[in-house]
């Protein structure tokens, strides 16, 4: 195992969700401020089931060992939101490059 599940911190009272951004067949990403130093991020969520847990795993340490990639979102880190009648959520959080893509348009519009 890769993800240190155990020793997850809890993303309670850490972001502020503003709107979910794209949605796929395991996850959902949502559009968030990390309230510790208001950086714009990206927020992977999804259900860490039997199912999902070994693609959880190898997500998780591609973006661990390969964050510093040039062509890869940059990886903060990862969260545990423990449920009691569901299963727990693992909370990815990355570069939000809408952000980004946001600003070159800006600096465009500006030449």
């Amino acid at each position: 195992m890769y993800l240190p599940y155990t020793q997850l911190p809890d993303p309670t009272e850490k972001f502020e969700i503003y709107e979910e951004i794209a949605q796929g067949v395991n996850a959902k990403v949502f559009r968030a401020k990390e309230l510790e130093n208001d950086r714009m991020v990206a927020l992977k969520i999804q259900h860490y089931d039997e199912e999902h847990q070994v693609s959880i795993e190898e997500e998780y340490r591609t973006l661990r060992d390969h964050c510093n990639h040039p062509n890869l979102p940059e990886f903060y880190g990862v969260y545990k939101l423990e449920k009691t009648n569901a299963p727990d959520e693992i909370w990815f959080v990355m570069e939000d490059c809408n952000v980004l893509f946001e600003l070159a348009l800006m600096l465009e519009a500006d030449t």
